[in-house]
């Protein structure tokens, strides 16, 4: 079992060479389209979309300068407020993270920007065994801006380069073997911890998830309404 856990740790892809190799590729790129020639996927409240952004995805060049991979959604017809939740996962070990630095690019039914989220809308969540680490971040769309009618995924790696550092919890163990009454056996004995940072670089490409959401707000000082 030991050696099969070293085994799986050593398979596991640098994160830094990961962000590099990402954004050698796309450094390549120079067939820009502009976000109304976008293929824009619905999305329905309710639902959720797990996807990759990679090399085959659209090239536009954000801010006349910054060249990035787009993902495009429709967004649902308002009628009441709803939510966006945008999840992109870690890659690589946790000495050597990189992750898809999310920012949603909101725009109206001409495709003209009217609104952009910022790296501060989205924190770290570690994951559990079954689940990895992401960056994680919960956008609103209210009555007033209702008129939003698509958005755009896209990481602004100038600005997101090193914003993130993760803080990893190394546990130092001991191996000791005992004898026992069917030969000798090999204990792991936990020795403290100790806790490092690592730098996520910040790559071009990532598998994110987005969830659409109906939510009531709560006006300051107001109690939640009682579940029936």
């Amino acid at each position: 079992m030991l050696l099969a856990l070293i085994g799986l740790s050593a398979c596991v892809t640098s994160g830094s060479k990961h962000a590099a190799s990402s954004a050698d590729v796309l450094s390549k790129r120079s067939n820009f389209v502009e976000p109304p020639a976008l293929t824009y996927r619905p999305v329905a409240l309710g639902e959720t979309v797990e996807f990759e952004i990679n090399d085959l995805d659209p090239v536009i060049l954000l801010d006349k300068h910054e060249t990035v991979y787009a993902k495009a959604f429709a967004l649902p017809k308002w009628t009441a407020p709803y939510m966006l939740k945008v999840s992109s996962y870690i890659i690589g070990p946790a000495d050597d993270p990189a992750v898809y630095y999310p920012t949603a690019i909101f725009l109206d039914a001409n495709y003209q920007e009217v609104r952009r989220s910022h790296l501060s809308a989205f924190t770290f969540r570690r994951g559990g065994f079954n689940e990895n680490s992401n960056l994680n971040g919960t956008l609103f769309i209210n009555q007033a801006n209702s008129q939003e009618a698509y958005v755009m995924i896209v990481s602004q790696r100038q600005a997101a380069h090193g914003s993130l550092v993760v803080n990893n919890v190394a546990v130092q163990q001991t191996a000791i073997m005992m004898p026992g009454s069917y030969g000798a056996a090999m204990w792991v004995i936990p020795m403290g911890a100790k806790e490092s940072a690592a730098a996520t670089a910040a790559s071009a490409t990532g598998r994110l998830k987005l969830v659409v959401e109906n939510y009531q707000p709560v006006e300051m000082g107001e109690k939640k309404p009682a579940k029936p």
